[in-house]
């Protein structure tokens, strides 16, 4: 079987929610990192002739099409490659237009003979799009393929579930779709925020913890900004201004100069007496990523040096009420499948949706801080 190797990778910044990126599309968002991407490997798109001869023979020499042209401005000394498929994560879609992941591949420049397509798996919809980029090169379906996810939850809409047949008299319900897509517990009823309130109290993890870690979590991250580690990854987006000079955002606004005292002021966020704050839990947040995934002989071929190797990938289920621990029998899992052990790894990165879970999964799988 074929080995993946990922060439190059960026992601704009991260920006709050009703930040800075709040008026930026997530289509748009998409189609920077997607481009960006492509450009830092030093890769333009094209169409390979064998592809183009699948075309419908009324269109087979057109070349580029008049919404093509728009997006065409690829530096003519980038290497040509032909580029798969565009494989990206998106949940909140409601608003946005058909296949937003179609949308981004196009408004990016890359050619309409590309297939694209979404992936909504929730938190883990981008990670599940660079498994995808994986297991079709590996098996040899594909030689290079961008993947990544992108999200705006900002710009969620509400909707009114009752309004196109039922909504004559009187007022209607609006559903805000930010929480009902993205955020709500669908088979229990409840926020995000309460299987994170189960968890802690499953496994006994004190708001102590939790504060800690949250302090330790937004102190990293911003000595990472200060010292500039996330320059290089980091694509500028520039966002016109009513008045003046276009605002250049690349910086993350989420990380908080904070202090244990100022989080052990923080009231519990989901119910009375809980232990799950806005501090020692993730951000509602808009930005987007993209990583281009190719065939360990097509990088080679194309002089590229990889930045890392895909060697397994896992999913795991678990009780949608503890749905934090899922990292738990996915790693177990990808670790089987590449025959290695949790203790041969010098660096693990783990998902910080919530304190009270990244706290027990560690517990659970033997990782430190």
């Amino acid at each position: 079987m074929r080995e993946a190797v990922i060439v190059s990778g960026v992601r704009t910044a991260i920006g709050g929610f009703g930040g800075a990126l709040k008026d930026v599309s997530v289509v748009k968002l998409g189609a920077l990192v997607i481009k960006e991407a492509m450009k830092k490997a030093g890769l333009r798109p094209v169409v390979r002739e064998d592809v183009r001869a699948c075309s419908p023979e009324a269109f087979r020499d057109v070349g580029l099409v008049e919404l093509e042209k728009k997006q065409a401005d690829w530096d003519s000394s980038l290497k040509e490659v032909y580029v798969d498929e565009v494989i990206m994560g998106n949940v909140l879609q409601g608003g946005q237009g058909q296949n937003t992941v179609r949308q981004a591949a196009i408004y990016a420049g890359i050619p309409k003979e590309t297939n694209a397509f979404t992936i909504n798996k929730i938190c883990g919809s981008g990670a599940k799009a660079i498994a995808l980029a994986a297991q079709a090169i590996m098996t040899g379906e594909a030689d290079v393929i961008i993947a990544g996810g992108m999200e705006n939850m900002s710009m969620a809409p509400y909707f009114m579930p009752k309004a196109r047949w039922g909504a004559r008299m009187f007022n209607a319900e609006m559903v805000d779709l930010m929480v009902h897509d993205g955020l709500w517990e669908i088979f229990y009823g409840y926020h995000m925020g309460i299987t994170a309130e189960n968890i802690a109290e499953k496994f006994n993890v004190t708001r102590q913890e939790q504060d800690e870690l949250g302090l330790l979590s937004h102190q990293r991250a911003r000595a990472a900004i200060k010292n500039g580690l996330f320059k290089e990854e980091i694509v500028p987006v520039i966002i016109p201004q009513k008045k003046g000079e276009p605002l250049v955002f690349d910086t993350d606004e989420r990380p908080m100069d904070t202090s244990l005292e100022k989080m052990g002021k923080l009231a519990p966020a989901f119910k009375k007496g809980g232990t799950v704050t806005a501090g020692n839990a993730s951000g509602i947040n808009d930005a987007a990523a993209a990583v281009v995934v190719m065939a360990k002989e097509k990088a080679a071929e194309l002089g590229l040096t990889p930045l890392g190797t895909i060697k397994s990938y896992a999913s795991g289920g678990v009780d949608p009420a503890f749905m934090g621990l899922g990292p738990i029998p996915a790693v177990k899992k990808a670790a089987q499948k590449a025959g290695v052990a949790l203790t041969d790894f010098e660096l693990i990165e783990l998902n910080e949706a919530f304190a009270s879970q990244a706290i027990a999964c560690m517990r659970e799988l033997n990782f430190d801080l």
